[in-house]
């Protein structure tokens, strides 16, 4: 059972969403899973330290969650567990974070020329999981949270319990034309396949398109719970199963808050929620 006073002190920090007895199966790839003692979603590092020291003097177990291998049995689960928000899920040059689409990556990665990237476009998972299973190449360092602090290590002395926050990489650029020409035709293949086709999520602001705005910011394939914005089509949402209307609002308003900061325009929703908050 957890502490009142705990759960008090984790709602003043900062950039830091608490959310006791959260169903895991509106988070977890499989969609399945009974409720998590407690769920946190920190959109910085700040709020993702000051979580973990707090939970440590408490002496409540903290285990990241960063990709596809979460499967909780349907009668939950005890401790805390945590989401990494925004600053896990962008790149910056060869900063990427840890909770990024695999496939994303591995598009840009490929339209840039960078050797071996172009394994990662048909991958499911996050680049987290590609690192977990050895397939992203040409890491020199990983941000991880270890115990109470924010660390970066060589990629080999990463461990299991380390939870993954982001990858530096130094990816050679001398690809060959054959294997930036499969590149491209796997892209091809993607985008033909229809993926991403629900509809449209924000207006677009003046000249500019909407979908650009929110691809520069980095929001292929971000998510809030259920609702995903689609990869290939990036001004589209995607429910993945069970998502509410009060989720696709929260990922809208993340959507106008990510794409003000970064290019300072306003962007508006296409969808216009009507009817009643609850059931009667």
């Amino acid at each position: 059972m957890l502490e009142v006073s705990l759960v008090r002190d984790l709602e003043q920090v900062p950039g830091l969403a608490v959310r006791p007895d959260e169903p895991l199966s509106r988070h977890a790839e499989w969609r399945v899973g009974g409720p998590a003692e407690l769920w946190l979603v920190a959109e910085t590092e700040d709020a993702l330290t000051a979580a973990a020291t707090l939970l440590a003097k408490a002496r409540v177990r903290l285990t990241v969650v960063g990709g596809c291998r979460l499967l909780i049995r349907d009668g939950g689960v005890e401790g805390a567990f945590l989401r990494p928000g925004g600053f896990a899920e962008q790149q910056d040059e060869m900063r990427v974070g840890a909770l990024m689409a695999a496939a994303i990556l591995g598009r840009r990665g490929s339209a840039a020329g960078w050797r071996g990237m172009h394994k990662l476009l048909l991958r499911a998972g996050t680049v987290g999981d590609a690192f977990r299973d050895g397939a992203l190449e040409h890491v020199t360092r990983v941000r991880v949270l270890k115990g109470r602090k924010v660390v970066e290590l060589a990629p080999d002395d990463v461990r299991d319990h380390h939870g993954l926050l982001g990858f530096t990489l130094d990816p050679p650029l001398a690809l060959g034309t054959s294997v930036l020409a499969r590149g491209r035709e796997t892209i091809a293949r993607r985008r033909k396949g229809g993926l991403g086709l629900p509809g449209r999520l924000m207006n677009d602001s003046g000249r500019n398109l909407a979908a650009q705005l929110m691809r520069d910011a980095n929001l292929d394939g971000v998510r809030v719970r259920s609702a995903r914005i689609g990869c290939v089509e990036p001004n589209s949402v995607l429910n993945l199963g069970g998502a509410t209307t009060k989720d696709i609002l929260l990922l809208t308003k993340m959507v106008q808050d990510r794409v003000k900061k970064h290019s300072g325009s306003r962007l508006q929703p296409h969808l216009s929620p009507i009817g009643r908050n609850k059931k009667r």
